[in-house]
């Protein structure tokens, strides 16, 4: 089982910021439609989904950070090739109910148009790329959609190269800023393109904690004991929350358009049971709650990790199961080939201290085919095994190995 050790909180990064402070500039409002909105909304609740089933625990233990944004993107590209039953599963799981694949497009361009741009203060990269097998064809439409919506760079390229391994994942370090530096090890002889979304982000503290003033504390682990940590301390004016199981406080970044929600457990509650409440729905109505409390002295822990998970089996818990079976239909990506999902794999790096936060997460796609097929040249150019056999009765009339075939002439 997965298990969470957050230090000491579960951190949530989101753009909403009510934090108000007359010496820096004011967060700049960002205005979507309602259908936007309402896309958000499904993305939080599916990142929401995600992270819950990654971090299912009676206890925290381990260090867990997930991307929904990331995930969701890489998703989306291949949810636009996709069609039937599965083009069905990845909107129930996304909830993308009652919502167009043209809506989805072009929310997700609006809202990465705005986050590129809202705030000069915070550095945030959003990067996408198709890498296909450079003989395998793909629908015109899935690609200018991907072009279009998701800014994707298309690159076919030589899957039987070794040096195709090194280029995905020079793109993968490059676009996060050496953060992340391999999302690949191999590519399989069954693969045919493998769709990636890379995100970056580094924000100053908009209130930030002074070197000095950094200290040794304890910090009190949820199963056993104490460890010793570097704890970072300030006082500021914070928009801040409370209920019966939490205390959540808001630190901003920038001009306040990004920050870092901490949801704290309080005595005698653990994370899990914030996560057991936890929904979008919940979490919206957590946000409206929020006040500005001023001279709040703050307590915080200096930390850096990296995760890293394969996403196939928690997908397949929330729906998506039919992706990564054979008879997933991708005819929106190559109608004359049997492709499905073999792997999502997802990592992420995040280094918090006294000036701010930087972040990092890649998502990639990988999509194969069941058997050798068009697209792939069958060379029978080393030993192999033969058989004769009859069609109807399955029946092996002959079975050998050809070693040699100058042997016997």
């Amino acid at each position: 089982m997965k298990r969470l050790f957050i230090l000491p909180f579960v951190l949530i990064l989101t753009i909403a910021s009510c934090q108000k402070n007359n010496e820096l500039p004011n967060p700049e409002p960002i205005n979507l439609n309602a259908k936007a909105l309402e896309i958000i909304q499904a993305d939080n609740q599916f990142g929401l989904d995600l992270f819950k089933q990654l971090a299912d625990t009676g206890y925290a233990e381990n260090n867990i950070m997930i991307s929904p944004l990331s995930v969701s993107q890489a998703l989306c590209m291949a949810y636009n090739g996709a069609d039937g039953e599965t083009k069905t599963a990845f909107e129930e799981t996304l909830h993308f109910t009652d919502i167009t694949m043209e809506d989805v497009n072009q929310s997700a361009q609006n809202l990465t148009k705005a986050l590129l741009s809202v705030d000069p203060k915070v550095t945030l990269n959003i990067a996408n790329s198709i890498w296909n097998k450079d003989n395998f064809a793909v629908e015109n439409d899935f690609i200018e959609r991907n072009q279009t919506f998701y800014n994707a760079v298309v690159k076919p390229v030589d899957f039987n190269s070794s040096q195709t391994v090194n280029k995905i994942n020079n793109w993968v370090d490059d676009k996060t800023n050496g953060k992340i530096n391999k999302i690949i090890d191999q590519l399989s002889p069954l693969d045919r393109m493998i769709l990636i979304n890379a995100i970056y982000f580094k924000g100053e503290w908009r209130n930030q904690f002074k070197k000095e003033k950094t200290e040794t504390d304890q910090f009190h682990l949820e199963t056993w004991g104490t460890v010793d940590v570097p704890m970072m301390h300030t006082t500021g004016n914070y928009p801040y929350f409370e209920n019966e199981i939490l205390d959540a406080l808001e630190m901003s970044y920038g001009r306040g358009n990004f920050s870092m929600v901490v949801l704290l457990p309080k005595e005698g509650y653990r994370v899990n049971d914030i996560l057991d409440t936890l929904s979008a729905e919940v979490w919206k109505s957590w946000e409206d709650q929020f006040y500005v409390s001023n001279d709040v002295p703050v307590l915080f822990p200096k930390f850096k990790f990296k995760y890293e998970s394969s996403l196939v089996k928690v997908l397949s818990t929330l729906g998506l199961s039919v992706v990564f079976d054979a008879d997933a239909n991708f005819s929106g990506i190559n109608k004359n080939t049997d492709l499905h999902i073999s792997e999502v794999m997802h990592k992420t790096f995040i280094q918090v201290d006294e000036e701010g936060t930087e972040a990092a997460a890649v998502t990639s796609v990988t999509i194969g085919t069941t058997s050798v097929g068009p697209g792939m040249p069958f060379v029978a150019d080393h030993p192999f095994v033969f058989m004769i056999k009859e069609k109807y009765t399955h029946a092996i009339l002959f079975i050998g190995v050809m070693a040699n075939p100058e042997i016997g002439n």
